[in-house]
């Protein structure tokens, strides 16, 4: 095909000309091209239209119509010149100029594009095909505003122009407005039930404000319009993936990539999907891919960036992500991505500084419905000066683990000079951090404190980098949560002494994670452990996974069952010799109680566990048992199982309490 319309290129140089003809063998044969053209025989119109230029080199209609013959033909450069030389016959004809205008747009010329388009608009202002153009034009250009103001002067010349309606909700979308999107693509649809665009923007638009059923009746339309839409099977695949149905969703995601292998999106969900299920080496290949079609989609970079991570390649996984900054420096999501590979590094002072990030890497609509989210945008939040008698608030921002982490900062603002210490976090925890020195006030933090009640705030997180935290030299000490010493006893009085090791079980975190199903165990896993004889295996297990517990006898629920919050949870893990657990907040909460504790941590890890070694710099108590790559969870459990031999019940304490607080401290807070 290249060939047939180079040589058609070199006819309208003027190269090989035929003897001039008749002009009715000229209008027969212009004639006989558009019939073709109209049958959408693309090779014998322009088999037509070349027998024209043969006749007339200089024919306007025929240079008109073999420019969008080789447009559509895939030969943009040589339609552009077509274009060009009909509009050096009729320099102000709109069509000519209008689809000039597309093939340049097509070619990434948009200088040019945009030049001939705004020719259009002042030749026929009244034209809103071409106002829709312009925009597209300009809308490539980043240009939103400009674009924005072309597609409503279209609308607003004929509010039922299917394309300006479609470029407007995409607009609206981009920018987040789903309501506008949403809006403008249900009128486009009202105009035209049968236009893919508008579907697969509505569907889009439903998926990202969390309503994938709506959103699948969307693209199942989308599929049935065009069944191999690209578009629609990647659309249905988020669909899938929201609905937790994985493997449907990389069916469709692979079927989109077949059909359209440059489809950069659906390539980067499945990336996401292989990742998920631990297949790294695939995940990349998917992910380089894309950046091989893409090179600016900052999206390829980073799932690119994932995969390697989680393979252990934490340099690799960091250049791809400065790959990503180098497209986007302000992409907040790329620093704080980046922060957590150098905070896995232990890299904290520069770690804990990009991770500053992570509020509107999270994208700040996301705490929309939270009551801190007024906090996001308020100006008196503490970078780390002298507090001079100030009242401040700490805000938690993120999980039960990472609250309990940073709580061991608390005590240490008084330090800093502040006057009254204000500590705002989940229901479940406010009995516990009543007890943590150096605070004077906890409230929950779904009831936050009137802003005239203190005078700065910080959120939880930020604590580290505040106070200078090193991964040699973490201030605070351990342990920093306590237990009223009645609590405590009355715990132990419930499990009965045994003369067994009596260990606490957490195998399963919060489903909200997206790597859950990488950290959490099956209780089933446990059953080495389970059947030591001089092991007690107590449940510690709140949520969902708890239920497993009913299929081993030998695992104790009943005090767990009877705990309410935290503070009772603390109680329990006192009354423990062991703590063994998977990345969630019950290991941190031994570990900030001081209870030996045993971290099951998966093998791509957690930023703040790092990348080698037994021990945590954040709990003196821990030991770390590491998943190694491709390592199944018995393997883990088997090492557990063999340092468990050697770990046998301590011998009868000669104090009534092992509590870390003094027993004046005998006191319930409510």
């Amino acid at each position: 095909m290249g060939g047939f319309f180079s040589r058609v290129s070199a006819r309208l140089r003027g190269e090989d000309a035929a003897p001039a003809r008749p002009a009715q063998d000229v209008d027969a044969s212009f004639a006989a091209a558009m019939t073709e053209y109209r049958a959408g025989r693309l090779p014998a119109a322009a088999s037509g239209l070349r027998s024209v230029l043969d006749i007339q080199p200089e024919h306007f209609d025929a240079l008109h119509m073999m420019g969008v013959v080789l447009h559509q033909s895939g030969d943009s450069e040589a339609a552009a010149d077509c274009l060009q030389r009909a509009l050096g016959r009729q320099p102000d004809d709109v069509a000519a100029l209008n689809n000039l205008g597309l093939v340049l747009l097509s070619l990434r010329r948009f200088a040019e594009a945009e030049s001939a388009l705004r020719r259009v608009t002042l030749l026929k202002p009244d034209g809103d095909r071409a106002w829709n153009n312009l925009g597209v034009v300009l809308q490539a250009q980043a240009r939103h505003a400009e674009a924005g103001t072309c597609f409503a002067q279209a609308l607003a010349l004929n509010p039922a122009n299917v394309d300006a309606l479609v470029n407007r909700a995409n607009l609206a979308k981009d920018a987040g407005d789903h309501a506008s999107a949403e809006e403008g693509y249900r009128r486009a649809l009202a105009v035209d039930d049968h236009r893919v665009e508008a579907w697969v923007g509505l569907g889009q638009v439903l998926h990202a404000i969390g309503r994938p059923d709506a959103a699948a009746p969307c693209f199942a339309r989308v599929l049935d319009l065009r069944p191999d839409s690209a578009a629609g099977l990647n659309g249905m695949g988020l669909v899938h993936r929201a609905q937790g149905d994985m493997a449907a969703a990389e069916r469709s995601f692979r079927r989109a990539c077949e059909v359209d292998r440059s489809q950069v999106e659906a390539l980067c969900n499945l990336a996401r999907v292989l990742n998920a299920d631990a297949r790294w080496e695939e995940a990349e290949h998917c992910g380089q891919h894309a950046a091989s079609v893409r090179p600016d989609s900052l999206d390829a970079w980073r799932v690119t960036a994932a995969a390697q991570r989680a393979s252990g390649r934490v340099h690799e996984a960091e250049a791809s992500l400065r790959r990503a900054l180098a497209l986007a420096p302000e992409s907040a999501a790329v620093q704080y991505e980046i922060a957590t590979l150098q905070l896995l590094r232990n890299d904290y002072p520069q770690g804990f500084a990009l991770f500053e990030h992570r509020f509107d890497a999270a994208a700040r609509t996301a705490w929309a419905a939270s009551s801190r989210a007024t906090l996001l945008n308020d100006g008196r939040r503490w970078r780390g000066a002298d507090l001079a008698g100030a009242r401040i608030l700490v805000w938690s921002e993120q999980g039960f683990g990472d609250t309990l982490m940073a709580m061991r900062f608390l005590p240490l603002l008084k330090g800093r000079g502040a006057g009254e210490v204000l500590f705002a976090c989940e229901r479940p925890l406010v009995r516990l951090a009543e007890r943590v020195d150096g605070v004077d006030l906890v409230v929950r933090d779904d009831a936050l404190p009137e802003p005239g009640r203190f005078d700065c705030h910080v959120p939880a997180m930020s604590l580290p980098l505040l106070f200078g935290a090193t991964h040699d030299a973490i201030p605070g000490k351990v342990p920093y949560l306590r237990v009223p010493p009645s609590g405590a006893e009355a715990m132990r009085a419930r499990l009965g002494e045994t003369g067994k090791l009596g260990v606490g079980l957490a195998w399963a975190g919060s489903t909200t994670l997206q790597d859950d199903a990488r950290r959490s165990i099956p209780l089933a896993t446990f059953a080495p452990v389970l059947t030591l004889p001089h092991v007690r295996a107590v449940s510690l297990q709140k949520g969902p996974g708890s239920a497993q517990a009913a299929a081993w006898p030998g695992v104790d629920t009943d005090a767990i069952d009877g705990c309410q919050d935290f503070l009772d949870t603390a109680a329990l893990v006192l009354a423990l010799d062991l703590v063994i657990s998977v990345d969630t907040a019950v290991a941190h909460l031994a570990g900030a109680l001081g209870v030996p504790v045993w971290l099951l941590n998966r093998s791509e890890s957690e930023w703040r566990w790092g990348l080698e070694g037994e021990s945590s710099a954040w709990y003196p108590t821990m030991r770390i048992f590491r998943q190694g790559r491709g390592e199944p969870w018995s393997g883990v459990l088997g090492r557990v199982v063999v340092a468990l031999q050697g770990h046998r019940p301590p011998a009868p304490a000669c104090t009534a309490s092992n509590s870390v607080v003094p027993p004046n401290e005998d006191r319930e807070s409510g």
